[in-house]
């Protein structure tokens, strides 16, 4: 099994290479994270991983880590070209661009650098030759909580809380007023 994550989805794609009731049930074997700050974080032994990052991209570096260089952990930073005028919209930034990682992923699988031949040949034995895969793709987003007719920062009544079994809770006696 192969973990994969962009952005802050490579953080928990390395966390859950080093958390031991995931592993107990999955056999994680590479991760595979763009853009992602994960200089920290160990997985445990046996799992492979490469980390792309592009030098135009703040947000790997946001941790101020270097990815250990090890046999089993490869760094890649890519170096393609940033047009200007991209570097005044809104966001993380032109560098941390979704589709610049995906090109530079596509240059890695073409790569004939021995670190890389490895890499990419440990992430092939992951996901084998024409087998089959599952893609999940998450996207969160916050939305402002609604008001409900209530006073900004008023206190609210919390709701009937649940015993672990489902059934309405013992509440706490109010004092009487």
């Amino acid at each position: 099994m192969a973990a994969v994550g962009y952005s802050q989805g490579g953080i928990h794609a390395m966390n859950l290479g080093r958390d031991k009731a995931f592993l107990a049930d999955y056999e994680l074997k590479f991760v595979l994270t763009a853009g992602s700050p994960v200089g920290g974080i160990e997985p445990a032994d046996g799992i492979s991983s490469l980390h792309l990052e592009h030098e135009a991209d703040w947000v790997p570096g946001a941790d101020g880590l270097p990815n250990p260089d090890t046999k089993d952990r490869v760094t890649v930073t890519l170096t393609g070209p940033i047009p200007g005028p991209e570097w005044l919209e809104q966001g993380m930034g032109p560098g941390h661009a979704m589709e610049r990682y995906a090109a530079g992923a596509r240059d890695i699988a073409a790569s004939r650098d021995p670190s890389l031949q490895v890499s990419t040949a440990a992430l092939a034995a992951v996901l084998g030759a024409g087998g089959t895969a599952t893609v999940t793709r998450f996207s969160l987003r916050r939305d402002a909580m609604p008001a409900h007719g209530r006073a900004i920062g008023a206190p609210v009544a919390p709701g009937p809380r649940r015993s672990p079994g489902g059934k309405p809770a013992d509440r706490p006696q109010q004092p009487a007023a």
